[in-house]
């Protein structure tokens, strides 16, 4: 048998197996389900689901790339990414059959250069192509499963992994009494700081808290939730840019940071989720 029959038969298992997991649909989960698993799971359940699990998510991903356009398909950098997802889905294959008391699961994680692809076809084909609505529905899909497959490695190497490395993955564990206003005022200062380099100026920040539970909030107390704190960072941290540019443009940078306008946050807790509304204007 030659090389080129072999690499042909290997070709067709992995994408019969890749067919095989393409048909499930990924498994929903909330901040909930996840928490409570972190409290009473067992590292035989989480084995079980994560091995399939990421089998699913990943050929749900290498079935909706093969169906983007043959410009982007065609760039070197999202050849060489679609080859990681595929040797991806290959160790996590070697699993599949073992037994749930295998202690050395690993979990492989690469790091994506999409983007870069995607830079390649923008250049090649004009941006408008980028900003249809079938490629943002791709790449909100894509961006989004990458980020839920991140975190679930992370729960699961957290809850069951022995690693010296643990803060590396603590930003993406969920955490169960997380103060908001702490994390909101940093994301805030990393923001100032890339805007000062910009307009050698910048907006102050207030923030305004509402708890619906106790009708108000005490000097000194402060709001939390159940959250990851690396994902509510960054939201907050794009919003910031985008807000202190818009102020900073609007009202010119000659104006001190004085004579600017703050960027209103608004923090709203009701008994069964919490609100932020980052604003120039604060709407009572």
């Amino acid at each position: 048998m030659n090389v080129s029959r072999v690499c042909h038969q290997v070709f067709k298992e992995i994408s019969h197996m890749i067919e095989k997991y393409g048909i499930y649909r990924p498994c929903s989960l909330s901040l909930q389900q996840l928490v409570d698993f972190a409290r009473t799971g067992d590292q035989k359940e989480s084995f079980l689901f994560m091995k399939k699990e990421l089998l699913v998510r990943l050929a749900n991903t290498m079935k909706e790339i093969e169906l983007l356009p043959e410009p982007l398909l065609n760039t070197l950098s999202l050849k060489i990414v679609n080859g990681w997802f595929i040797q991806s889905f290959c160790d996590l294959l070697k699993f599949d059959k073992m037994d749930t008391t295998e202690e050395n699961f690993l979990i492989i994680s690469k790091n994506l250069i999409f983007g870069k692809g995607l830079m390649e076809l923008k250049n090649s084909c004009g941006s408008n192509f980028l900003n249809s609505k079938n490629m943002q529905y791709f790449l909100n899909r894509f961006y989004l499963m990458r980020i839920s497959n991140r975190m679930l490695m992370n729960q699961h190497i957290m809850r069951f992994a022995k690693l010296s490395t643990f803060a590396k993955h603590e930003v993406d564990r969920i955490k169960t009494n997380l103060d908001v206003v702490p994390l909101i005022e940093d994301a805030f200062e990393d923001a100032r700081f890339l805007c000062e380099q910009s307009y050698l100026t910048s907006p102050n920040l207030k923030i305004h808290q509402i708890n619906i539970r106790r009708l108000a909030i005490s000097p000194g107390e402060s709001i939390s939730m159940a959250y990851v704190p690396s994902h509510l960072y960054h939201i907050m941290f794009e919003l910031f840019k985008n807000a202190m540019r818009a102020v900073i443009e609007f009202h010119g940078s000659h104006n001190s940071e004085h004579d600017l306008p703050p960027i209103q946050v608004l923090i709203v807790k009701s008994h069964e989720d919490l609100s932020l509304k980052a604003s120039r204007f604060f709407v009572p």
